[in-house]
């Protein structure tokens, strides 16, 4: 797996690790992405930010969202679906990654299922959406554990297990 640190890390500053050392890896570090390939596990990053709500209210929108995608998941591939969450009411955002442990697909077609996935979500906030930006070519994602720079925002693990997290293979 190509491990690069800091959101604002060049793509082509990387190191490639073991996918059997990949949780020890990351244990001890906040910053890892991971570089997504031209082919991986299906995902998807579902994002809202200026979420500014009471506590009360950020919390039950929080759990209808993370209720909405555990819905469409089921249906779509049972068990088989690792979800993260970094969503964070001291900084107004909802966030949510989904990894389809056994399906596999092109960045484009990944994209072309984010926009379907946006339809699954809709009534729920207006500013809730998966992000279809996240697919293109050179891109990284947060891995588990991990903040984005500056914040103290950790992906945190809600269904699966820590490998089912990895988008490539």
């Amino acid at each position: 797996m190509r491990i690069t640190r800091g959101l604002l890390s060049s793509s082509k500053k990387f190191e490639v690790v073991a996918l059997s050392d990949v949780a020890k890896f990351i244990g001890v570090k906040t910053d890892c992405y991971e570089l997504i390939g031209d082919t991986n596990r299906v995902f998807f990053d579902f994002d809202g930010k200026d979420i500014r709500l009471s506590v009360e209210d950020f919390t039950r929108l929080d759990g209808e969202v993370r209720n909405r995608i555990i819905e469409v998941c089921e249906r779509l591939v049972g068990d088989d679906y690792a979800l993260m969450t970094a969503s964070s009411h001291a900084h107004d955002i909802v966030s949510y990654r989904v990894v389809f442990t056994t399906r596999t697909c092109s960045r484009e077609h990944n994209r072309l299922l984010a926009t379907t996935f946006n339809g699954e979500l809709s009534g729920l906030h207006p500013n809730i959406k998966a992000d279809e930006g996240v697919y293109g070519n050179g891109r990284k994602m947060r891995m588990l554990g991990q903040s984005k720079d500056g914040e103290n925002r950790p992906l945190t693990l809600l269904h699966g297990e820590p490998a089912d997290t990895y988008l490539t293979e």
